[in-house]
């Protein structure tokens, strides 16, 4: 509901998703103990995620003007 709001910014998907985020979150933990996956590999792949869903809830054009 939130990809309709007229003030749509960065922050918006973190005020609408923090359960999912939490959620998120465990559930990795748990496969990076099962799996043994690498700390930092672990670390880069979450820093893109988020740069990529802030990037997606961001209100900006990429229309060339």
């Amino acid at each position: 509901m939130h990809h309709v709001d007229l003030d749509f910014d960065v922050t918006t998907g973190l005020r609408f998703h923090p359960i999912e985020i939490a959620l998120s979150l465990l559930i990795k933990l748990e496969w990076l103990a099962a799996l043994g996956a690498s700390a930092v590999g672990v670390l880069i792949f979450e820093v893109l995620l988020n740069a990529t869903s802030l990037f997606n809830h961001g209100n900006i054009s990429l229309r060339y003007k």
